[in-house]
């Protein structure tokens, strides 16, 4: 099963997408923490959905791009991990992120499609 997160939508309407949690690296007494997209400002939706965009459209798989908002600190990277076509013929990309904020990070898997827009959008099932 895949999870992930879909910041492509905007900060208001930053969701999990697939089924399961993002990976954190935390102690076993520790209380779980909200997830850190829920801490994205709106500059950093902006800038990661950019990265997203370009990372999917134009990296080869197995490369990770970065990105960083010196406005609030935070950043992350994308790394597109096997392209693949649909079996409704669209293109469409597992790929990992990360995210960072204030010293903790986390780590999302997901799979996206780019649609006749040429827009790269997660999917639940390619």
């Amino acid at each position: 099963m895949r999870s992930g997160i879909y910041l492509l939508a905007g900060v208001t309407a930053i969701a999990l997408h697939g089924c399961g949690t993002a990976t954190t690296v935390r102690s076993q007494n520790a209380a779980a923490p909200a997830p850190l997209y829920a801490h994205m400002t709106e500059g950093d939706v902006k800038v990661a959905n950019g990265m997203v965009q370009i990372a999917l459209e134009t990296a080869v798989s197995g490369t990770r791009l970065s990105w960083e908002n010196p406005a609030s600190g935070h950043s992350g990277s994308v790394r597109p991990i096997r392209t693949f076509k649909s079996t409704s013929g669209l293109y469409c990309r597992d790929y990992d992120e990360t995210l960072t904020i204030e010293k903790r990070t986390e780590r999302y898997t997901d799979t996206a499609c780019r649609d006749s827009d040429h827009v790269w959008k997660p999917v639940a099932e390619p």
